[in-house]
């Protein structure tokens, strides 16, 4: 797919006056033919890249994949979707930079809403279990 959308945000300083003493990039987003968010990249003050998003889509939109970099096109981590039939995500796959990967199993409650994330590592050994109560409202 190509790009076909590009949103900037610039970050301007401005004086008592009104004057714009000095600006720079904050961000840049880009997006496909079908309005999908595609890249998304933050800039520091010195117009430097801070950290970039890519996202990898099926052909309906859905992201099956986010690979996070930051300066230098160093890879931070890339997380992987897994979604049921019914496009419930019931799983991601986290890979660091070193290799190693996590993965997050999905628990929802009655009403769909996440309750419990079951943590393991890549032997499938439980590390952590994060767990999420809600209120009534």
């Amino acid at each position: 797919m190509k790009v076909i959308q590009s949103i900037k945000s610039t970050i301007s300083r401005i004086n008592a006056y009104g004057e714009v003493v000095g600006s720079y990039p904050h961000s840049e987003s880009t997006y496909n033919e079908s309005g999908d968010l595609t890249s998304s990249v933050l800039f520091n003050e010195d117009g430097e890249i801070e950290s970039k998003s890519m996202f990898e889509l099926d052909e309906a939109g859905k992201i099956l994949a986010q690979i996070h970099y930051e300066r230098r096109n160093d890879l931070i981590e890339r997380t992987q979707f897994f979604d049921s039939d019914d496009d419930i995500q019931y799983k991601t796959e986290v890979t660091t930079k070193d290799g190693s990967k996590t993965i997050h199993e999905y628990h929802y409650d009655q009403l769909g809403n996440a309750d419990i994330i079951t943590i393991k590592n890549e032997e499938g050994t439980i590390e952590a279990h994060e767990v999420f109560k809600f209120s009534d409202e």
